[in-house]
């Protein structure tokens, strides 16, 4: 393309909140050789054209050197111009993006905040709200099991929400489901992150410049995902000498959903709660109790959609209490729509001794809580299955 091509090409981009601006862009990076698309934008970004143009030649650069991972020369332009394009409202979002792949320094409470306020901000805009899951899935990995814990405590349910909020927004974008897989693996709920993998696997462009470089990063998580799953496998069976077939682990370990049209109970959980949840659960299928949790659902799913639907026709709702549900998000959505919109009493089963916000003890209204922290798991579990209705419970002969 001529100068004024170029020109015309990058002030038609639209508007930087919506995501066609960044697939449009995109197209613009990788659409011809990279010395001669790099040499044309940075005449553009140092010439009298308009903003838009000089701006939208800056956002193409980064797109052109991250995907090249050229990151001195892209620290280079950020430098430079950063000064000058600083009021653009994309603007942080190429810096986050700069610092989460050039592994730089940064400070994570600063970003994490950062690109939640953006993702919020821009809700409808998949690549805003899937970059704060990926920082904050990526910055749990830098700081490691021992220091990962206060991320994972304040943003986990957070972080899962906005990467199934961009999946909803962008269905057959291959990333966000990789990033979804990172997450669940976090909290040891293997086979869905697997899940993810395969379907991250499944539907990267093959035509994408950067195709084999992508694949082989899903591969990498995947490869993460099946040592420690047999990791732990192992460990488990040096301190108990045998183990449970498919049922142990700190996923669900192949425990599936209800699928069928009987009555049925809704789990809900804080997945940080899966290793405690999980052993429950395989307790309440064996005593013949229909159950659905959010393991049924398939990943290209619309996430919100099938919760509020699975609320919307179950029996009874369990919940399972403890410091990590009280403060989550989602279990707080879910606990909403099954006390006010379908004004069901919920089974409330305490994991640990929880103190509950005012809020949350008038949502829940009086009920009796089954104390598993006083009573011990075996009674806990038993008075738990009495206190379902008996819809839910397959007939014993």
């Amino acid at each position: 393309m001529t100068k004024e091509q170029w020109i015309l090409a990058l002030e038609a981009a639209g508007s930087e909140k919506l995501r066609p601006y960044e697939l449009k862009l995109t197209q613009l990076a990788v659409s011809g050789p990279a010395q001669e698309t790099e040499a044309a934008l940075r005449e553009i970004l140092n010439s009298d054209a308009s903003e838009t143009a000089r701006y939208n030649a800056f956002y193409c650069l980064n797109i052109l050197l991250r995907r090249s991972k050229d990151y001195p020369r892209l620290d280079e332009i950020i430098r430079t111009y950063g000064q000058s394009f600083r009021r653009h409202i994309t603007f942080k979002h190429l810096v986050a993006l700069y610092q989460l792949q050039s592994d730089s320094f940064y400070d994570y409470d600063e970003l994490l905040n950062s690109t939640y306020r953006d993702a919020e901000l821009f809700s409808d805009n998949a690549g805003f709200v899937h970059l704060f899951a990926d920082v904050f899935v990526t910055i749990c990995e830098k700081s490691g099991r021992s220091g990962m814990e206060p991320y994972l405590q304040e943003w986990q349910d957070e972080a899962m929400e906005k990467v199934n909020a961009a999946i909803d927004l962008d269905p057959s974008y291959a990333k966000y489901y990789c990033t979804k897989a990172r997450i669940l693996l976090l909290s040891g709920d293997y086979s869905h992150a697997e899940a993810n993998i395969n379907k991250a696997i499944g539907l990267e462009d093959s035509h994408r410049q950067d195709y084999f470089l992508r694949i082989s990063g899903y591969q990498y998580y995947k490869l993460m995902i099946q040592m420690e799953r047999r990791l732990l496998q192992i460990l488990e069976d040096r301190e108990k000498g045998k183990t449970r077939e498919g049922k142990t682990g700190s996923g669900f370990g192949g425990l599936q959903p209800y699928r069928g049209s009987e009555p049925y109970v809704f789990i809900s959980y804080s997945h940080r709660d899966i290793p405690a949840v999980a052993r429950i659960l395989w307790r309440l299928r064996e005593n013949g109790v229909r159950f659905w949790f959010d393991e049924g659902i398939e990943p290209n799913a619309e996430w919100l959609e099938e919760i509020g639907r699975r609320i919307r026709d179950c029996a009874a709702f369990a919940l399972f209490i403890s410091g990590h549900s009280v403060v989550s998000r989602n279990v707080r959505n879910e606990i909403y729509s099954a006390t006010e919109v379908r004004a069901l009493r919920p089974v409330c089963y305490y994991l640990e001794e929880t103190e509950l916000s005012p809020g949350m003890e008038l949502q829940l209204g009086a009920h009796r809580p089954i104390l598993a922290y006083f009573d011990g798991e075996e009674e806990a579990v038993r008075k738990l299955i009495a206190a379902l209705p008996d819809s839910v419970k397959e007939a014993r002969g």
